[in-house]
């Protein structure tokens, strides 16, 4: 496992060139990747959408989310699933509902994770099913589809993220049996024209030492190019990064992101308040 850890600073002290080469030549910090400028609006500059009367009526929506493209959202509320096109936009009316799943009798959508991706919708439901729901949402024209599901038995689900390809979508979910953190992950794929889940066989947990000793994943996230998979602990709040092959298998131990933290005395705190 490589351990990345940021240098220690002090207000007096600035990144030595030795410092700042070290930090360049760390392999996941790519020189070519490119950060845009953030276009930062006020509220009232930002585009409004205005949905169908009885959305949020009741105040039961638990979670909402967006599509890649921002071309669809997603409203996960008590009794129902919705997923909305937004192509026209700002005001949105029922016919433009292309999705709405009901709830097995089993399931409680109040402790339920979802995802949204361009053509797939992933509903990660805990508690009592444990069960991870894969649909093709379609269009308006065209009615979604069940591509599959998944029932975790004897191991809790924590966390989920998808990473829709040009080939396959990938689904990852993070979870645990017994404090064993474990990252499982799934692939959709077109099998003689029909989609289907499938299991996909790899180990998260295998590098040693293991990452997973001891925690759980808490929050997992495909890259935006699906080419590395993130994930935050629960236990031990850590940071870890795998880079992934073509074929979503990890390619080494992965990076743990430390945070380090220095006893820090009065007098200290009284010369920073001099300082500054």
């Amino acid at each position: 496992m490589t351990v990345l850890r940021p240098p220690s600073l002090s207000p007096s002290k600035r990144l030595s060139s030795s410092s700042l080469e070290e930090i360049k030549s760390i392999e996941w910090m790519e020189s070519e990747a490119h950060f845009p400028p953030l276009d930062l609006t006020t509220a009232k500059d930002c585009p409004r959408v205005i949905l169908p009367k009885g959305v949020f009526e009741s105040n039961d929506c638990y979670s909402a989310g967006l599509s890649p493209d921002c071309s669809l959202a997603y409203f996960l509320r008590e009794k129902d699933i919705l997923i909305y096109s937004l192509s026209n936009h700002p005001k949105i009316t029922e016919e433009d509902i292309i999705l709405r799943r009901i709830p097995r009798s089993d399931e409680d959508y109040k402790d339920t994770r979802a995802v949204l991706t361009n053509r797939f919708l992933a509903v990660l439901s805990r508690g009592h099913s444990n069960r991870l729901s894969i649909y093709e949402h379609g269009s308006r024209r065209a009615p979604g589809v069940d591509v599959g599901s998944e029932v975790f038995d004897m191991w809790y689900p924590t966390c989920i993220s998808m990473f829709e390809a040009s080939s396959r979508t990938w689904v990852a979910i993070g979870g645990h049996c017994n404090r064993k953190g474990r990252i499982r992950l799934f692939r959709i794929e077109d099998s003689h024209g029909k989609l289907r889940l499938k299991k996909h066989d790899v180990q998260f947990e295998n590098s040693q030492p293991n990452a997973l000793f001891n925690d759980w994943p808490k929050v997992i996230n495909f890259s935006p190019d699906g080419r590395r998979l993130v994930c935050v602990t629960k236990s031990k709040n850590k940071v870890l990064v795998w880079f992934l092959s073509d074929n979503a298998r990890p390619r080494q131990a992965p990076f743990e992101i430390m945070k380090s933290y220095e006893a820090v005395s009065t007098s200290y705190l009284k010369s920073l308040l001099f300082i500054y």
